[in-house]
């Protein structure tokens, strides 16, 4: 729908800490489709920051390490404020030095390869289906035996309409892990779209 499009520039504008100027843009993405829960918990959620005059977030100076950051995330994720757990999960990927590409592959990449995984998660939330691959091929290159990772390249793949190689990335994940669940029902979903 026609909201899509303001509630990416909403997650756009929160990771800039220009919350007034996200909540407008939900505020639009949600006269479009008033009935989108994950846009109204975002809204809510920007809306009491900017009232209350709230500047804590991902961003801020605060200190803490990779587990804290990761677990702000979490509950950022869990309580459907997408773009702010991307943040959360940016800084614990960059925490301890490990933001550059060619450096990750380091004795943290299992660590980092479930951030990536949980970032991967939220950019799918927030519909950014580019960035959501972009993360889940980080993941899976950092920790080619993280199942998980198989499925949110898979997710991503289908969210793109890229049945073909969701399927691959799917049974990738399969192949490593048979009895996983969710790789399975990915899989059925992926094989119904791709006939």
């Amino acid at each position: 729908g026609w909201g899509r499009p303001w509630a990416r520039l909403g997650a756009a504008l929160e990771l800039q800490q220009r919350y007034g100027e996200a909540a407008d843009a939900l505020k639009r993405a949600l006269e479009c489709e008033p009935s989108n829960e994950r846009w109204q918990a975002e809204y809510r959620s920007l809306h009491a920051r900017e009232t209350s005059g709230d500047t804590r977030d991902c961003s801020s100076s605060s200190s803490g390490g990779r587990e804290e950051h990761k677990a702000r995330g979490n509950e950022a994720f869990r309580a459907r404020r997408s773009a702010e757990a991307a943040g959360w999960y940016t800084r614990a990927i960059e925490a301890d030095g490990d933001a550059s590409s060619a450096g990750e592959a380091s004795s943290n990449g299992a660590e980092v390869a479930v951030l990536r995984s949980n970032r991967s998660a939220a950019f799918m939330k927030l519909g950014a289906n580019s960035e959501a691959l972009a993360e889940a091929r980080r993941c899976v290159k950092l920790d080619a035996s993280f199942v998980k990772g198989y499925l949110r390249l898979g997710e991503a793949l289908g969210a793109m309409g890229r049945w073909g190689d969701a399927i691959d990335a799917l049974e990738e994940g399969l192949a490593l892990e048979p009895a996983h669940a969710a790789l399975q029902s990915a899989l059925a979903q992926a094989a119904s779209h791709s006939s």
